[in-house]
C-alpha cells in the first residue's frame, strides 16, 4: 500500500470518527497548554526575579501537570483505539494486512498529534501571556515587594510595612 492510499484512508477515518477525535484533541490540546503555560512562567525573567518563591510552587506544578497529561493521553489514545476496532477488524476482512492497518493508524495519530500540536502553541502562547500580565497586574496593584499570600503559607517573613493593607484587607 503507498503511502497516498494510506493518507486517502487516514484522511477518511479523522473525517468518520471525528465526532470521537474533536473531544480528544481539544481535551489533550487544553491538558498541553496548562502544561506550555506553567513553563513559560517558570522561565520568565521577570518571575525568576521578583518572585522567587512563586518559581518552586510552579516547578511543582508543572510535575504534576506533565504526569498527568501523560496519562491523560495515554488513557486517551486507548479508549480511541478500542472504539476504532469495528473499523480496524473491518479493514483486515478486506484484506489489509497489519502492517497496512498499522501505518493508516500512524498517519491519523499524526495528523491528531498535529493539531493537538498547534492547539497548544497557540493557546500556550495566548493563555501564557495572560496569565504573566495577570502576575504583573497583581504585582503593580500591590507593589512591587508585596509577596504576602504566598510567603504566609510558605512560612517565610512578610514585609509588613508595605503589604499591611493587602492583608488586612484579604483577612491573611
Amino acid at each position: 500500500m503507498s503511502f497516498l492510499m494510506a493518507k486517502k484512508f487516514a484522511l477518511k477515518n479523522l473525517k468518520a470518527n471525528k465526532v470521537l477525535e474533536i473531544p480528544f484533541v481539544l481535551s489533550s490540546g487544553i491538558m498541553f497548554i496548562l502544561f506550555n503555560i506553567m513553563v513559560s512562567l517558570a522561565s520568565n525573567s521577570y518571575v525568576i526575579h521578583r518572585h522567587k518563591f512563586l518559581i518552586s510552587i510552579i516547578n511543582m506544578g508543572i510535575v504534576i501537570v506533565g504526569i498527568l497529561a501523560v496519562i491523560f493521553v495515554l488513557y486517551s489514545v486507548s479508549v480511541l483505539l478500542k472504539r476504532k476496532n469495528k473499523t480496524l477488524a473491518l479493514y483486515s476482512i478486506l484484506g489489509l494486512e497489519k502492517k497496512h492497518i498499522r501505518k493508516i493508524i500512524s498517519i491519523e495519530f499524526m495528523y491528531l498529534f498535529t493539531m493537538i500540536l498547534a492547539i497548544a502553541t497557540v493557546g500556550g502562547y495566548i493563555f501564557g501571556q495572560l496569565a504573566f500580565f495577570r502576575i504583573k497586574l497583581f504585582n503593580a496593584r500591590y507593589g512591587s515587594k508585596c509577596n504576602a499570600l504566598p510567603t504566609k503559607y510558605l512560612g517565610n517573613s512578610l514585609d509588613h510595612g508595605r503589604c499591611n493593607h493587602f492583608i488586612s484587607y484579604y483577612g491573611y
